[in-house]
């Protein structure tokens, strides 16, 4: 949880599964609308570029969002491929936590903007 400009609290519900061989992050993102309105992928392009900056960094995508688990949010699904040695090399390691803590610092920042600006 971030403060935003006005000091409200800002949150990102996300979880991270690590296995051997890949690692599953899964990121709920706030999108308009109730119970009587479907999610639709309204209000997600704001972070279309962070989304593109996953991709770039080997992150895989699944094709199609998450849009009934929970109400007034849209689930992506994005799988890490990591190497054959993973554990065992420190700067593999490293690279990763590194990198999923810019992303999830970027959908904190998109989300804070989103819903100030």
């Amino acid at each position: 949880m971030i403060r935003g400009r006005d000091s409200k609290a800002v949150t990102l519900q996300f979880k991270v599964e690590l296995n051997v061989k890949k690692a599953n992050v899964v990121i709920w993102i706030p999108v308009p609308g109730d119970e009587s309105t479907p999610q639709s992928l309204q209000g997600v392009e704001n972070y279309q570029h962070v989304l593109a900056g996953a991709l770039a960094e080997g992150y895989i995508q699944n094709a199609a969002p998450i849009t009934d688990a929970r109400l007034g949010y849209l689930g992506f699904v994005f799988i890490k491929l990591l190497g054959d040695d993973f554990l065992l090399n420190p700067g593999d390691r490293l690279y990763f936590a590194q990198d999923l803590a810019f992303f999830v610092r970027a959908l904190l920042s998109v989300a804070t903007n989103s819903q100030h600006g």
